[in-house]
């Protein structure tokens, strides 16, 4: 009876024959009749034990590259002693971005549960040579020929939110590798580097590099959050184990005219309290020394200036008034000071330079602003009548002893001031002390010299005498008070 005849469709049914449990009815083929057969798929499952089954060209197919372990929950893409797996998104359509990879942990659906962990650990090394496995990710680029403000893909690690009570924000920890060998191998390092600019853009800058601490919470004492950068200590039983060093630099100036080297600011919160409230300190501290060590140096440098530039100022304040200025010549505090300790005699009957230093151009820039030097020497126990000492500011001489007859060993002092009255004008005093008993035990000179102080200026002492060091100058000391 062919089953889509009426009797076949039609209660009761009492010509069909009803197949076994768990059967269903079978087609043969026209000229055969159907037949009951056992349900569900049949065939041996390809691959190795534990492959994933997909269609490969219309067949099963399984493959060691992609595995599913039930007792432990491992899903394997790569086999094991092979390159490794891929696994990618689809490839979005034009004109949608399509929605990537998403790989999420499970969140807690309880009142304590927490949430999924999410790891990706990148594998070991061998036990003798063998190389941990990189770990590396990195965001898509824009098309090198696409829009013009395509940007590249951006990389965000964001810490969980704390419970809404007490909990606290989960953190985020990059670490670098220790090193576990018996040798000198280093512990790996962690680099953060912000993207290059474009190399043909005018005025593209370089990415920004920003380390931030959130604000503090709470109506009452709330602290904003720290910003700590430790170097590491040196290997504590290593006799010259050096500590690590931290370096902040700003980077250099473009070679055009006007490329300027990049700003270092390091500004402390202001206290906001309506009452209380105090500005934050600024501390910086050199390193204790060891029993016979040295105390380590603080050093503040202000750039140089090459060429025809200002060299870079220093500046210390209290509040909004400058206390200490260390300014483009390098003169600490308004003051500048330069010293000779050599020992210097005169050229036999020669006017000798003992001392001799040019200043910078506008050295003194402001009416009452001085330079001062002191000068100490000796007289040899010779015949020689012309021992002679003179000091010159510029091409003025503001001091001449004149030739002395100072026949027995004998020392003598200089004290010297030449203070700014105006671009193009100044005044000069000295004082000169011997020890000579009966030649010239003291005297004094005024002169108003008229040197152009917009230009550099030569400060100058000479010695002279009949013989080799009849004159000699054991110290002098110049000092500029601005």
């Amino acid at each position: 009876m062919p089953i889509s005849s009426p009797q076949f469709l039609s209660p009761p049914f009492n010509n069909v024959v009803i197949g076994a449990a768990g059967t269903v009815l079978t087609s043969n083929g026209p000229t055969v009749a159907p037949t009951f057969q056992a349900g569900g798929g049949g065939g041996t499952p390809a691959g190795p034990s534990t492959a994933i089954q997909f269609n490969n060209g219309g067949a099963f197919a399984g493959t060691a590259n992609l595995t599913w372990t039930d007792a432990t929950g491992v899903l394997q893409i790569g086999g094991d002693n092979a390159a490794g797996g891929t696994l990618t998104s689809g490839t979005p359509g034009a004109g949608n971005p399509g929605r990537g990879l998403l790989i999420t942990a499970t969140s807690s659906n309880l009142v304590t549960g927490g949430g999924g962990s999410f790891q990706m650990v990148a594998g070991n090394g061998g036990s003798t040579s063998g190389a941990g496995g990189l770990f590396s990710i990195v965001a898509g680029s824009a098309p090198g020929t696409g829009a013009a403000n395509s940007n590249g893909g951006q990389i965000t690690f964001t810490g969980g939110a704390g419970a809404h009570v007490n909990g606290s924000g989960g953190a985020v920890v990059i670490t670098g590798g220790a090193a576990r060998c018996t040798g000198t191998g280093d512990g790996g390092s962690l680099t953060i580097q912000c993207g290059a600019a474009s190399a043909v853009g005018s005025t593209s800058n370089g990415g920004t590099l920003a380390l931030m601490s959130c604000r503090g919470g709470g109506s009452v004492t709330g602290n904003g959050g720290p910003i700590t950068i430790t170097a590491g200590d040196g290997a504590g039983a290593a006799a010259t184990g050096n500590g690590g060093a931290i370096t902040i630099s700003s980077g250099n100036g473009g070679a055009g005219a006007t490329g300027l080297g990049g700003a270092i600011t390091i500004v402390c919160g202001t206290g906001n309290g309506t009452v209380t409230g105090s500005g934050s300190n600024l501390s910086m501290y050199a390193g204790d020394s060891a029993t016979l060590g040295n105390g380590g140096n603080v050093l503040i440098s202000g750039g140089q200036a090459i060429g025809t530039g200002t060299n870079g100022n220093i500046q210390f304040q209290n509040a909004y008034n400058t206390v200490v200025t260390v300014d483009a010549n390098g003169f600490i505090g308004g003051l500048a000071s330069y010293f000779n300790f050599t020992t210097v005699g005169n050229v036999a009957n020669t006017q000798t330079d003992a001392y001799s230093h040019t200043t910078v151009p506008g050295i003194l820039s402001v009416n009452g602003q001085s330079i001062e030097f002191s000068a100490c020497g000796t007289f040899a126990n010779t015949a020689s009548v012309n021992k002679r000492v003179t000091a010159q500011f510029g091409a003025t001489t503001i001091f001449d002893s004149g030739n002395l007859a100072i026949t027995t060993a004998s020392s003598w002092a200089m004290l010297a001031k030449i203070m700014r009255t105006g671009a193009n004008t100044q005044k000069a005093w000295v004082t000169f002390t011997t020890s000579s008993g009966s030649v010239l035990q003291s005297t004094a000179s005024y002169t108003t010299p008229g040197e152009t102080l917009a230009n550099a200026i030569t400060v100058k002492l000479t010695l002279n005498g009949t013989n080799a060091s009849d004159s000699v100058a054991q110290f002098i000391k110049e000092v500029t008070i601005r």
